[in-house]
């Protein structure tokens, strides 16, 4: 048998399906394989990642950036070795997760309804308004910017800000919360800002992600509401049909007049392009997988988390503030240094390897099998930000979360833990002004792992 790069490539793709499929038996006997868990949008990810985006190749994809840097990674023995660390990477998230209880997270918050008060509405409306601007002047282009845009190596240098760039991610939580709510006109004001927001963020070449997470928190919470496993399939059919008119798209910009036609004219091609929404580069982390872990392994070393704690401890510093915020990260640059040709440095600019892959980069296969069980441990824990007796501030910035997770599993983990930071800013600003509860702070264990639980009863609903 001539084992070649697209037999590699094949065989990973149908034994990860294989493997997912398994899990997702699994998830559904415990109730979780539900639109509306960290387990199944973690699923789907991966079933995207490496399983959907590598065999759309073989239907009329281009197999060269697979193939060339597997070759350059060490070929056939690349792949297989790759193969077997995301086939292993899978099993752990998989087993921690289904094991792990899960419970209604409180926060000190009472249960379900949350109420606006003066002081929490003046919160919202200054969130809202550093959100509008941001969406406005910087994914709209309705606005012009009161400084300079410099962007050098990711990093903002220039007079605006990151913060100033992302505000508009700070839209998700007033949204989520207005929507969630019990009051109809707050409701409807919700659904307003999201449609607003939906539309505003399209012109963007970079807004994919934070376009489609709106729409598909907006189905969670149609979801939820409704008490159901799965949104109409409107809801399902809408989510798949912007992300595949954005992803033809690719990083070019619309302007706001010409939005509608563009999507108009984008929709006619789908059908002829059907492989395109697959096989670019922002679907091809398997490729970039093979050719990152091989300059792990043999040229710069590993980067043992280094980059995250630094994002963690001094990221969220302004750079004006700090310009040398990421003195973990440059130093570990120095460190490594630039060991092999620019042609390969190329290959890498504005790829990325996944969530496992970033994982390998800390530490090869051993951090991916502890960062994948603590991975799994955390979101099957989120998963009780959702429960119905959850208080809704949590609920909104558990939606949030979840709505973006597909987009973290095909990045960098210190991207994952930035934009999850950012997105919980807003809930984090309105429940230190919001009346806390003066009963017990116990986390209660849900019931049927997947079923909502009434902590009044301390009985499962339904």
């Amino acid at each position: 048998m001539n084992v070649n790069s697209d037999t590699i490539l094949l065989i990973t793709a149908i034994v990860v399906l294989v493997e997912l499929l398994i899990f997702g038996v699994m998830l559904q006997r415990q109730h979780l394989f539900r639109w509306t868990t960290f387990g199944f949008w973690s699923w789907a990810a991966m079933l995207l990642y490496f399983v959907i985006a590598p065999l759309s190749v073989f239907v009329g994809g281009d197999k060269y950036p697979y193939t060339l840097r597997m070759m350059i990674g060490g070929g056939v023995s690349r792949g297989i070795w790759i193969a077997f660390v995301i086939v292993v990477g899978i099993a752990v998230f998989f087993r921690v997760y289904l094991s792990t209880p899960v419970t209604r997270q409180k926060a000190k918050l009472k249960p379900l309804e949350f109420h606006l008060t003066p002081l929490t509405a003046l919160i919202m409306i200054i969130l809202m308004g550093f959100g509008l601007y941001s969406l406005l002047t910087f994914r709209a282009g309705l606005l012009s910017p009161t400084g300079d845009v410099i962007i050098s190596r990711g990093r903002f240098v220039g007079s605006v800000t990151g913060y100033q760039s992302v505000a508009h991610v700070f839209l998700f939580i007033p949204i989520l919360l207005l929507i969630i709510l019990r009051s109809l006109p707050m409701r409807v004001l919700g659904y307003f800002l999201a449609a607003a927001y939906l539309f505003l963020s399209l012109p963007h070449s970079y807004s994919r992600f934070a376009t489609v997470s709106m729409l598909i928190a907006l189905t969670i919470v149609i979801t939820m509401q409704s008490k159901r496993s799965w949104p109409p399939v409107l809801g399902i059919a809408s989510v798949f049909f912007l992300a595949a008119v954005l992803q033809i798209r690719g990083h070019t910009s619309w302007t706001v007049s010409s939005s509608t036609a563009e999507i108009l004219d984008i929709s006619s091609q789908i059908p002829a392009r059907a492989s395109d929404i697959f096989t670019q580069a922002d679907t091809a982390m398997l490729a970039t997988f093979y050719l990152e872990s091989f300059l792990k392994d043999t040229l710069t070393g590993f980067d043992y988390g280094l980059p995250m704690i630094n994002y963690l401890a001094t990221g969220w510093i302004p750079n004006r503030v700090f310009p040398q915020k990421y003195f973990l990260v440059d130093w570990l640059r120095d460190l490594q240094g630039k060991t092999y040709p620019p042609e390969i440095d190329n290959l890498l600019i504005g790829s990325k390897s996944s969530l496992i892959g970033s994982f390998y980069s800390n530490g090869g296969i051993v951090a991916v099998i502890i960062e994948m069980a603590l991975f799994a441990f955390l979101l099957r824990k989120l998963d009780g930000m959702l429960a119905e007796s959850s208080s809704d501030i949590l609920r909104s910035l558990g939606i949030a979360w979840l709505s973006t997770l597909w987009m973290v599993w095909g990045s960098h983990d210190y991207w994952g833990v930035m934009l999850y930071g950012i997105m919980a800013l807003p809930a984090l600003l309105i429940w230190l002004f919001t009346p806390k509860s003066r009963s017990s702070s116990k986390n209660y264990t849900l019931q049927g792992q997947g079923i909502p639980v009434d902590v009044r009863t301390a009985s499962p609903q339904g």
